[in-house]
This record gives structure tokens, C-alpha cells and sequence, in this order.
């Protein structure tokens, strides 16, 4: 008898317009995931992969352009992985103020995927819960 398939999963959330276009966000989320033994896909080590260093940018359009970053190439590898290979959609905090991530999600919608929302930690250190609290739980 063969194991069942795992759990895929493509992590959604805001770049543009955030230190380091968010990707310690999408590494760290993307660990938890894979943590659980999901197999995840992490746009931002596409990204990576691709050559792409986000370090020191602060997130900009123009940044972008300098770097001849194709934004219509790498969503198009996005939007494939979830038609093609997700279970799910996992939506990190700020999700509702990118465009990428709306689209994104209502794709995800759409394919009648699972939807899984991040809760800011936020929420967590009003409790005097610390990070690593949050981290294992």
C-alpha cells in the first residue's frame, strides 16, 4: 500500500512595499510548514533561486525595475504551482493589502483549495507569549 500524497501548500503574502520584499516572513512561515512534513512552496526562495537578493531593499517598484525583476514571469510560476500542485493556501498576515496575494487567493478559492490564515503575533505578545511559544505551538 502506498503512503498518502503530503499536504502542499503555497505560502501568500505581502512583498512589495516591505523591508527586504517580506522574505524572512515567507522563510520563517515556510519552516513551520515544513516542519509539519508539508511540502511547501516558498515564492521567495523561488525568487532566491532565480538569483534574486532581497537584502538591504526596502521593497520598492523601482527597485524592481532596476533589478529587471519580471513581476508578470514570477506570478505566472505562482499561479501555475497552485493550479497544478496545491492543497492548500496559506495566507501570511497582511495578505488583504497586496494585490499578488488577492489574486492568489481567489484563485485558490476558485480550485476550492484550503485556506489557512496566519495570525499576527501580535496577537501572541498581548498574551505575554513569547515568539518561541508561538514558534512550537
Amino acid at each position: 500500500m502506498s503512503s498518502p500524497k503530503p499536504y502542499h501548500v503555497y505560502v501568500a503574502g505581502p512583498m512589495r512595499y516591505h523591508k527586504e520584499f517580506n522574505f524572512p516572513k515567507f522563510v520563517s512561515a515556510t519552516a513551520q510548514l515544513r516542519a509539519k512534513g508539508w511540502v511547501v512552496f516558498n515564492p521567495a526562495e523561488r525568487d532566491l533561486e532565480t538569483g534574486f537578493n532581497p537584502s538591504g531593499l526596502e521593497g520598492t517598484d523601482e527597485e524592481l525595475d532596476e533589478l529587471n525583476f519580471c513581476l508578470r514571469s514570477a506570478l505566472g510560476a505562482d499561479t501555475k504551482w497552485i493550479c497544478e500542485e496545491a492543497d492548500a493556501i496559506y495566507l501570511l498576515p497582511g495578505w488583504e493589502r497586496s494585490s499578488g496575494a488577492i489574486a492568489e487567493r481567489a484563485l485558490a478559492e476558485a480550485l476550492g483549495l484550503d485556506i489557512i490564515e496566519e495570525e499576527p503575533i501580535e496577537c501572541f505578545v498581548s498574551t505575554k507569549a513569547t515568539i518561541l511559544d508561538y514558534l512550537i505551538s
